[in-house]
């Protein structure tokens, strides 16, 4: 047809997509000839990878409404690992046809395999508006229902679809990963799995979707395999021989999966052994057992995918009871945190970016919510590394009621939208009202007595500049901050009380050192306990003291560090004790 008429759209298309099968059956296959010694299949898939290019986009120069030809030039490119290609495409495809769900689901998915979330959001939402109802029940609640169903097991049959959807809508609670967008990311992963599933492992003779397949329901509980080779039918012997059939092995961080083809119907199911006599499989290793174990150890697995880079940050948690009338029973929650001054891939300040500080109850619900844009730093607020970059340092703080609950702070930075997102379970501190009690400890490179002065953290009179590394290093100073509360006091209105400072350096010794220092000990020639203890009488007429002190370790060597402070209360005899550790170098 294309020799009577080469402007033959149609027929320009129907080739291309012969190659386009062609390329997708041989791209990452192998012919496996022995256990050791395969023969890659690339050069093929690359022949046809270039054909199909070629005749698509010839279609579209022929006609430049072709629907077909838009769709299938993307996923080409989707199948060669070049989405960001296939994007122009189903973007033009989305502007022919706004109201076909095709265009914008495949168009999320390719926007989510180049890592720009939102945009495969705001697809994801225009195509669940256009789906008919049985495919938006799929998207939303049936393949959901399958991922979850191994955690509740024989209970999730006893279940009403209300009862269903609230487990459902509480699993996207519990597993978004950034607070701080518009968005939850973990449920655009999923649909991202599922118009995956469907698209490569559908099979339309039985109008069965992709995700109820065996490859699918993979693709849906554990995502893309970090790896994936596929291995061609073979046929071993004269005659009659053993077919070894087509093989499709998904490698993942702690297991692998195989999956086999059988009848070269396309529809791969988990593999199982065979008897070797007239098919045999090219994978070692029964994995329809193996998933009936993986469903109820590993229901599911998920890396985040943010917009921008994952980076981590160096935080701290510090805990006092708030001082404020009528808030006794609450507590001051601090989170102390550092930053790069110096980024690595712009060499600029940090600012500007969005910070987020939440708390949830244990039922999810928002207990806590804060959020703002840092835009400018403090020089005060930058610890100037030796030999490293510089650390911009600063706090956030929330009043909370004594509970757990899930903790989060996040930060995007604008520059790259670069993601810290640091997801926790937590238990907020209840201070007692009556009997002594103590805070933690904060360490921090600077504290002055002046309360007007910008600090991270306002205590009272106090500015403090906390170090959330707890590194410290001669040239910068180690500060200790502390309170106590409910002390008693006498006839007079004086409280009175000890304070115990004790350092100890913790040890790193060898297996041998360990076993040669017991053996001296028996002897009483081993090294003692590397610690010193201080000591200090008070009174006071401030029955909640804040204290604060410097700590001088010039003379100690380095290595990493415990520092205990023990309050006795001298007329009532309780003691109090807090604990934090540090690294001198």
């Amino acid at each position: 047809m294309i020799k009577i008429d080469s402007g033959n759209s149609r027929a320009l298309y129907n080739l291309g997509r012969y190659y386009e099968a062609d390329f997708n059956d041989y791209n990452d296959s192998y012919i496996r000839e022995t256990e050791d010694v395969k023969f890659s299949q690339e050069k093929y898939a690359e022949e046809d990878f270039k054909k199909a290019g070629r005749l698509l986009r010839r279609a579209i120069e022929c006609d430049s409404l072709n629907y077909d030809a838009y769709l299938h030039l993307g996923l080409l490119y989707e199948a060669d690992g070049k989405p960001e290609k296939g994007i122009p495409y189903l973007n033009r495809l989305a502007e022919l046809s706004p109201n076909d769900k095709d265009a914008h689901l495949y168009l999320g998915l390719l926007y989510y395999e180049t890592s720009h979330v939102e945009e495969a959001y705001r697809e994801y939402q225009k195509a669940l508006i256009l789906m008919n109802e049985e495919e938006r029940q799929d998207f939303v609640y049936n393949s959901v229902k399958e991922l979850l169903e191994p955690v509740l097991g024989k209970k999730f049959k006893h279940l009403s679809r209300l009862q269903i959807k609230q487990v459902i809508n509480y699993f996207w609670k519990y597993s978004d990963p950034l607070y701080l967008t518009n968005y939850n990311e973990r449920l655009v992963e999923h649909y991202s799995r599922l118009a995956y599933a469907d698209l490569k492992f559908g099979i339309k003779d039985k109008k069965k979707p992709g995700w109820k397949t065996d490859r699918g329901e993979m693709m849906l509980r554990y995502g893309w395999p970090e790896k994936r080779i596929k291995y061609r039918p073979l046929i071993k012997g004269d005659g009659g021989g053993v077919i070894s059939v087509k093989t499709d092995v998904w490698y993942y961080d702690n297991f692998t999966l195989g999956f086999t083809d059988r009848f070269m119907s396309g529809n791969y199911v988990f593999n199982e052994p065979y008897d070797g006599k007239h098919y045999t499989s090219q994978f070692a290793g029964a994995t329809d057992f193996y998933v009936n174990y993986l469903r109820k150890a590993e229901y599911t697995a998920y890396k985040p995918k943010f917009d921008g880079p994952v980076f981590k940050i160096p935080f701290k948690i510090v805990q006092f009871k708030n001082r404020q009338e009528g808030n006794y029973d609450f507590t001051d929650v601090y989170i102390d945190y550092g930053m790069n001054a110096n980024d690595s891939l712009h060499k600029d300040i940090c600012v500007p970016y969005e910070w987020g500080l939440f708390f949830f109850d244990l039922n999810l619900n928002p207990v806590h919510r804060g959020r703002g844009i840092a835009s400018r730093i403090n020089k005060a607020n930058i610890i100037d590394l030796p030999g490293e970059k510089d650390l911009y340092t600063n706090s956030k703080m929330m009043t909370l009621w004594p509970d757990s609950g899930e903790f989060a702070f996040e930060i995007i930075r604008k520059k790259d939208k670069g993601v810290s997102s640091n997801h926790f379970l937590f238990n907020v501190r209840k201070f007692s009202t009556a009997k002594p009690d103590i805070s933690n400890l904060m360490l921090a490179y600077n504290i002055i007595e002046n309360d007007t002065l910008p600090a991270p953290v306002k205590r009272g009179e106090y500015s403090i500049f906390p170090n959330p590394e707890s590194i410290f290093y001669p040239g910068l100073p180690m500060y200790v901050y502390y309170e106590i509360y409910n002390l008693p006091a006498d006839g007079k209105g004086i409280s009175s009380f000890s304070q115990s400072i004790t350092i100890t350096r913790k040890e790193t010794h060898s297996g041998f050192a360990n076993t040669i220092n017991s053996f001296m000990n028996i002897f009483g020639m081993g090294r003692k306990k590397n610690q010193i203890t201080i000591t200090s009488d008070y009174k006071s007429k401030n029955r909640n003291p804040r204290m604060y002190f410097q700590l001088d370790m010039n003379k100690y060597r380095p290595g990493e560090y415990e520092l205990a402070i023990r309050i006795k209360d001298n007329i009532s005899g309780d003691i109090v004790e807090s604990k934090t550790e540090f690294q001198w170098k």
